[in-house]
């Protein structure tokens, strides 16, 4: 795991150093965040509190930003542009009414006995929108912003349950029993939404607090989806929010 997080950093810095050797026009700033995940797929009771907080887990991200260096103030000046790449793990569980301990049915008790964790490597883009002032070395010190951007992400998820393997009537909830995978991996493409301010620390760096919404383009990400037209209430993709804490190096 160390070593996946680690050559995804490594790369945003080689970055950083081959594109620090050309153009005068634009300012380079690199640094790295860390934050909380909330994911959110068909683990457990849709709507419910509990199951939204603690289906949760952490993501380390190497980011990359460029944005206009000019002598005068035009409207792309309020922009930077965030390259990233970052590591996400997530640990899932069942939680809800449906898995109450008063409940000893066999739906409930199935549901209890099954864990899942979802991790993935991800590359991609922010467009960041200053609204007020994004200059480097100005007095601010507080910078907000508003974001939108995709990613790639190859992810690699795995269900486990105490009463046995995946896709047995023994372990395996009846609504899952189609629709459940005890491994799956793939490669998806996702969009993001987020706000998020920096505050300045110094000339050269800042730190940055990040809130997000990331969704993906498949509901297989967590390592189930079923059926649709049965359950209507795991008819969504999954989707997770991230916050996260970061510090930031002005390059010029």
């Amino acid at each position: 795991m160390f070593k996946r997080i680690l050559s995804t950093i490594l790369f945003l810095f080689m970055f950083t150093s081959v594109n620090a050797q050309y153009s005068d026009a634009f300012y380079k700033d690199i640094g790295i965040t860390v934050g909380l995940v909330n994911f959110k797929g068909d683990f457990g009771e849709s709507g419910n509190t509990e199951n939204y907080i603690n289906n949760s887990g952490y993501i380390i991200t190497g980011v990359y930003y460029l944005s206009t260096n000019t002598n005068y103030r035009r409207f792309i000046d309020y922009f930077k542009l965030r390259l990233e790449a970052s590591y996400m793990n997530c640990d899932l569980a069942h939680y809800g009414k449906w898995v109450d301990s008063n409940n000893q049915g066999l739906f409930a008790t199935q549901l209890r006995a099954m864990k899942g964790s979802v991790n993935s490597i991800s590359a991609g883009a922010q467009i960041e929108f200053y609204p007020f002032d994004q200059d480097e070395y100005g007095a601010d010190n507080f910078l907000p912003y508003l974001s939108f951007g995709g990613q790639v992400n190859s992810y690699n998820s795995k269900i486990t349950s105490s009463l046995g393997p995946i896709g047995s009537p023994i372990s395996t909830p009846i609504k899952y029993l189609d629709g459940a995978k005890s491994n799956s991996r793939g490669i998806v493409p996702s969009v993001s939404l987020g706000i998020g301010t920096r505050y300045k620390l110094s000339t050269y760096t800042s730190l940055v607090f990040d809130c997000r919404m990331q969704y993906y383009f498949s509901d297989w990400v967590e390592g189930m989806s079923p059926t649709k037209s049965k359950y209507p209430e795991n008819k969504s993709n999954d989707w997770l929010t991230s916050f996260s804490l970061g510090y930031i190096y002005y390059l010029k």
